[in-house]
């Protein structure tokens, strides 16, 4: 079966969105700085759902768990 949703901290998202986002730290507090990125695929890691993106900023894909990204607003569309 394949995962093309997830719920993350504040939000629910798709394969192929596009938004900016931080990272949670174990606290659930906000860290780093605000990305934009997009989904380009969802998976289970044990028991954790996982979203992979890529972040055309820095010309890399980075893996999340769901729950620690956290919604900062729409991209544009490119």
């Amino acid at each position: 079966m394949k995962i093309t949703s997830f719920q993350a901290a504040n939000f629910t998202s798709y394969v192929g969105e596009r938004f900016r986002f931080q990272t949670l730290d174990d606290n659930g507090e906000p860290m780093g700085p605000v990305l934009a990125g997009e989904v380009k695929r969802v998976f289970r890691q044990g028991r954790q759902i996982s979203v992979e993106l890529y972040i055309p900023d820095k010309h890399c894909t980075h893996i999340h768990e769901a729950k620690r990204i956290y919604y900062k607003g729409r991209t544009a569309n490119k």
